[in-house]
């Protein structure tokens, strides 16, 4: 009975019920997990990864069909202030659950299902985490995983047997319910524009699998395909773009199966972590030789990104790309370890300067806000104005570099925010940017500047030759004079460019600083 398995491995995970370790330790017996936010993850679902689906091209018969998989797992955190008190009160709360095992087959408010504590002689299932009593156990989250990068899921709303996962940041929610075979099956819905949502069938498993979706198989005859290090690419529509590469099992003679990270860079900024995995050359019918493939994604809320590629008889790469169900188009690539893109700190221009004066857009409050004044009431000797849109995880990302700057020059760093949105809907935007300042933790000023279509932020940000990426970031010093403007930004799945580029924003600011 799966229920009775599934809390006999949880009872061994606490080992002696009611009786709390005060930390959980290595091998060499340091100190590995001692805050309370970890303390049941780290102990009930220590690597418990589930696969979960996205399909990006649907097919009627299931030929041609493109999904991509990410990691997904729940977390349950016990009630306690301290971390004791939460490993006890978890411990106490099993041990009833077992004592009332019997019990909750006959009443279906009972029934303590923790997705997998599914009972399989039952014609239903449950999703609500209630003990005997009909209370509440745990508090839940949901964590996603792309490759080196976890996502929190923090919006998590459970009614009956059907779940809602938000991303209310980026404007999007999964609504999936429970099948009789223990499977999440529903959608992805993600707000596209006014009163437009594009919606993408979504499934996961719900079994604690510890299941990799990055795992591949091993390369035929021992051999290594030449995958990993530098790619110059070219979109059928993006334009270039520079892949990266790196394969998990690197030497020969792993038995680990082929799994592949890896990003691509663009002149606007990159795809985040993509993770994936290889699958070698293999005999088909008629001794015909299957090109060796590999097929990359990540889903973070705001974007599904699916990439696929075939080696070439010449070593090229040729694939495609899928963004959602709403767009689509082929790359291929060539190796070249040195390629480089052209420098962010020289695609944008400033046409006219004197109309920095001339920038006034609303307040959170709708009051029309000059943003020279904000930036000038700060007294801050260097200034940054951020051109973002909430809607854009690179540009959360660039939010999140910004916060940590401010923490690291303070009173000496100002930066004005203006927002971008998909609507013009000023109500909605509004509610998205505050929920933007909640998400990365902003402290500064934003003012809610328009539409996110570049042609008309280009309109209505004349101090720029063009708007050609979300984010954009404007450095000035004291005399609000532009000391360089800034095009896209790179994130940190793109490792030494990364760092790269934060070297390069801490020279212009503490050159502003010390003028």
């Amino acid at each position: 009975m799966r229920l009775r398995c599934l809390v006999v491995g949880i009872l061994a995970c606490l080992g002696s019920v009611g009786v709390a370790e005060p930390a959980i330790m290595d091998e060499e017996g340091a100190v590995v997990v001692e805050t309370d936010g970890e303390v049941l993850s780290a102990l009930l679902y220590r690597d418990g990864w589930n696969p979960a689906h996205l399909v990006v091209q649907e097919s009627e018969v299931g030929k041609n069909e493109q999904w991509l998989q990410f990691q997904w797992r729940w977390n349950l955190y016990a009630e306690g202030e301290t971390l004791q008190e939460r490993l006890k009160n978890a411990g106490e709360t099993v041990e009833r659950l077992w004592k009332d095992r019997d019990a909750a087959d006959a009443d279906p408010k009972n029934a303590w299902s923790v997705i997998s504590l599914r009972r399989a002689h039952t014609s239903g299932s449950s999703l609500d985490f209630l003990d005997p009593d009909g209370n509440r156990i745990f508090e839940l989250v949901v964590e996603i995983r792309n490759g080196r990068e976890i996502i929190r899921v923090d919006q998590v709303s459970i009614d009956g047997n059907s779940i809602t996962m938000s991303f209310p940041h980026y404007g999007s929610r999964i609504e999936a319910s429970l099948d009789q075979s223990g499977w999440l099956e529903g959608e992805w819905i993600k707000e596209r524009g006014d009163e437009e949502e594009a919606r993408l069938p979504f499934s996961a498993a719900t079994r604690n699998m510890n299941f990799c979706p990055t795992n591949g198989v091993p390369l035929a005859y021992g051999e290594r395909t030449e995958i990993e290090g530098r790619w110059v690419v070219n979109f059928s529509k993006s334009g270039r773009a520079i892949g990266e590469f790196e394969l998990l099992n690197p030497n020969e003679n792993e038995s680990e199966y082929s799994r592949i990270l890896g990003t691509f860079l663009t002149q606007t900024g990159d795809f985040r972590y993509l993770a994936g995995a290889v699958h070698g050359d293999g005999i088909r019918a008629y001794e015909s030789l299957m090109p060796t493939r590999f097929q990359m994604s990540v889903f973070d809320g705001a974007h599904a990104f699916l990439f696929t590629a075939e080696i070439q008889s010449d070593g090229s790469l040729k694939g495609g790309f899928y963004s959602g169900n709403w767009h689509h188009e082929t790359w291929t690539a060539v190796r070249d370890d040195d390629a480089q893109l052209p420098d962010a700190f020289k695609e944008t221009t400033i046409a006219d300067e004197d109309a920095l004066g001339e920038m006034v857009f609303k307040n959170l409050e709708g009051i029309p806000t000059r943003v020279l004044d904000l930036l000038d009431e700060s007294n801050a000797k260097a200034r940054i104005i951020e051109i973002f849109g909430t809607w854009c995880p690179n540009c959360t990302d660039a939010g999140r570099e910004l916060v940590s700057l401010r923490a690291r020059y303070g009173d000496d760093l100002a930066v004005v925010g203006l927002a971008f949105e998909i609507t013009e809907d000023f109500d909605r935007s509004v509610t998205q940017v505050k929920r933007h300042h909640e998400h990365i933790g902003t402290d500064w000023p934003i003012l809610i500047a328009g539409l996110s279509d570049k042609a008309k932020a280009s309109i209505a940000l004349p101090v720029l030759d063009k708007v050609r990426s979300y984010p954009t970031l404007i450095f000035l010093n004291k005399d609000n004079e532009v000391q360089a403007v800034y095009t896209g930004f790179t994130g940190p799945a793109t490792g030494e460019a990364y760092k790269e580029q934060r070297q390069r924003f801490e020279a212009l600011i503490e050159e502003a600083i010390n003028e």
